[in-house]
């Protein structure tokens, strides 16, 4: 039997995806308050993690301060504020943090605008200096801001989130050229929530993630799902059906 390419399995994975698009699963999902300035529903089988088991699955003790896990450590969602301007460091400082217990001291890297981990995880950076980036970026390409808006192909994007989300790609892609980016869209009320989808890779591992970034009382908030790549199809929707529940 001839052996799949990567190449392939991602083609035969965006097919599967647009399979899986019309597809509706119950989950029971539990409206949180994380005291961030927003509430988001959250599938019931996610429960914050305790400092010890929050320590053995992310390497820095500069972590997100918001970790929920399901009780077999397979999947986790996270969230934390960004710095706004200034290089200023964002709830929860500037954490760099892997999802496989042991894995990060031996595997983390820095980056000069921020922390990312080999695992494919992004925290916060310094967005004083990527801001001016990112927006000279945006103008190189024919884009402008308007009132604090960026006009991308005719289009409207909150303030600062289309140019982080592109920036974190940017920066995911200088870490591992492995990682294999799917999708990106606009999601949730008014299209508020910009996320991204990719594979990264672990130590011994093939990794889902789903990056997303949104407003609150003035404030960005990212969030980050991941799980084994293996429970991709039935995990991708719950997340999904995350977004519309924020307020």
């Amino acid at each position: 039997m001839e052996q799949i390419s990567y190449d392939d399995f991602d083609c035969f994975f965006l097919r599967v995806q647009e399979e899986l698009e019309g597809a509706v699963k119950l989950v029971n999902m539990e409206e949180q308050d994380f005291g961030m300035g927003f509430r988001i529903r959250v599938p019931a089988e996610f429960t914050p993690a305790d400092e010890e088991t929050a320590s053995d699955i992310f390497w820095s003790d500069k972590r997100p301060p918001i970790i929920l896990l399901t009780p077999d450590r397979s999947a986790g969602i996270t969230f934390q504020l960004l710095a706004d301007g200034g290089g200023g460091q964002g709830h929860g400082g500037s954490p760099s943090h892997g999802h496989s217990q042991n894995h990060g001291d031996s595997l983390g890297h820095e980056d000069s605008q921020g922390n990312v981990d080999s695992h494919g995880h992004v925290a916060s950076f310094d967005h004083g200096e990527s801001q001016d980036r990112g927006a000279s970026q945006v103008h190189e390409n024919g884009q402008g801001h308007e009132n604090g808006q960026v006009h991308e192909n005719g289009q409207v994007h909150e303030s600062g989130l289309w140019e982080r989300r592109e920036e974190i790609k940017e920066i995911l892609e200088r870490i591992d050229d492995r990682t294999v980016f799917y999708r990106t869209g606009e999601a949730g009320e008014d299209g508020k929530v910009y996320w991204m989808e990719y594979k990264s890779f672990a130590a011994d591992e093939i990794v889902y993630n789903i990056l997303f970034l949104f407003r609150a009382e003035e404030e960005t908030v990212m969030g980050t799902f991941y799980c084994v790549f293996e429970d991709y199809d039935k995990r991708r929707p719950m997340v999904m059906d995350m977004f519309s529940t924020i307020i």
